[in-house]
């Protein structure tokens, strides 16, 4: 789950054997599982600990995002003398609160997107979230040879991925958003994999939209909380419905 997601990745194209979409989308699975994954597997709830910043503006908070099975998400992040930032999804709704536009309860599309790019286990289940998968070529991706691949989402969207042609994870990704501003295109990058409970995960992600650089670091995922309360909106989305009435 990641909170802008996904533009292009322009490169000269190269010759050599092409696989298939899902040849690709295997091996990514494959390259991921360095490990015992019963952790992973028991764990209905998650907790990730990080730090959102925003390079340019020299704008830096600290970030914790809630995920709960099947789909359900929370990311929390606060900058000092501006306030603090929300999305989330309760498998009801999706939401985003701001302290420039306030809370807004997100219409279906958003919500229909929020579900879907919420998924606790991720691309593991590749074969039902996408269709028509097309091999573009091999391109040069944040400077590493990759395997661009276009796909439909069970969305009915385009997605493109880019899986790095040595070791099969991804690196680069696009997608076009849709939010408050109306549809954006995202760029995001994937780098410095690291191991948690027997799984590579990558801990920084950079993405770019709409002339601004974000940039996530995973600090720490706790599998098992201790203290784990239902997700669930929060008081200024709540106070939403409230005004809308029966």
């Amino acid at each position: 789950m990641t909170l802008f997601l996904l533009l292009g990745c322009p490169g000269k194209h190269f010759r050599g054997e092409e696989p298939t979409g899902e040849e690709l989308f295997s091996r990514y699975n494959e390259a991921l599982i360095v490990g015992d994954l019963g952790a992973w597997e028991r764990s209905e709830q998650r907790v990730e600990y990080g730090a959102f910043s925003m390079p340019r503006q020299g704008i830096n908070s600290p970030m914790v995002m809630r995920l709960e099975r099947p789909n359900h998400f929370a990311v929390v992040f606060e900058f000092p003398g501006i306030g603090r930032f929300e999305e989330g999804y309760d498998g009801n709704m999706a939401w985003s609160l701001d302290p420039t536009q306030g809370p807004r309860i997100k219409d279906e599309e958003e919500a229909a997107r929020a579900a879907f790019d919420g998924a606790f286990d991720g691309e593991v289940n590749w074969q039902e979230r996408y269709t028509d998968f097309r091999v573009v070529g091999l391109d040069d991706c944040n400077d590493t040879g990759a395997w661009e691949v276009r796909m439909t989402t069970a969305l009915g969207d385009e997605r493109r991925y880019w899986f790095d042609a040595k070791t099969g994870l991804l690196v680069c990704s696009m997608i076009e958003v849709k939010g408050a501003f109306g549809s954006v295109k995202t760029r995001s990058t994937y780098s410095d994999y690291e191991e948690v409970e027997g799984l590579l995960t990558p801990k920084t992600v950079v993405q770019e939209a709409m002339m601004m650089e974000i940039v996530m670091t995973m600090e720490h995922i706790d599998l098992d909380p201790r203290e784990f309360e239902p997700i669930a909106p929060p008081v200024e989305v709540r106070a939403l419905l409230e005004d809308e009435g029966p």
